[in-house]
């Protein structure tokens, strides 16, 4: 089994206590971060020192793909914060975010797990599309998706990105 490969196996099925990402307060700014990564610049030590190791940030800097190497903090059920790299100037540079975790929030408290009720009233400015990979209703707003079950009740992913 290659080192890397190890290293995701022990990932997923570290206990959450060793996953410090799972419990770690992370502010949504549509458009502009999750937490202490900025879109368009690189994953800061700080990012690594709050939420723990990323695997594939060993990877980074040496990507030549311009639809991005990721950094990946995982967990069992599918719960992950995914960073996608590189905006097109530099591989390690930051350009979109995934993520299904429930801690990362925006300032007015919305993430995964919150209704559409709340999410379209918080963020009016948006519209209904199937833009998700498993053509799940989501509702687009500048800088920020939010994708939901089948029947537009909770959010289960979302996807930060430039506007």
């Amino acid at each position: 089994m290659k080192l890397h490969s190890l290293f995701l196996t022990l990932l997923l099925i570290a206990p959450a206590g060793a996953q410090p990402w799972l419990k770690a307060k992370l502010l949504v700014v549509p458009g502009k971060s999750l937490g202490p990564i900025v879109l368009g610049k690189p994953i800061p030590k700080e990012a690594y020192q709050l939420m723990g190791p990323g695997a594939g940030s060993a990877n980074v800097t040496k990507n030549t793909s311009k639809d991005g190497a990721a950094v990946e903090w995982m967990a069992p059920k599918d719960v992950y914060i995914r960073v996608k790299c590189h905006d097109g100037n530099q591989p390690e540079n930051a350009f979109q975010i995934f993520w299904t975790a429930p801690n990362p929030r925006t300032a007015g408290g919305l993430g995964v797990g919150s209704s559409a009720t709340a999410v379209v009233k918080a963020f009016p400015k948006g519209r209904w599309t199937n833009q998700s990979m498993d053509g799940y209703p989501t509702w687009e707003t500048p800088g920020l998706n939010w994708t939901f079950d089948e029947k537009r009740t909770k959010v289960l992913e979302m996807h930060l990105r430039k506007p």
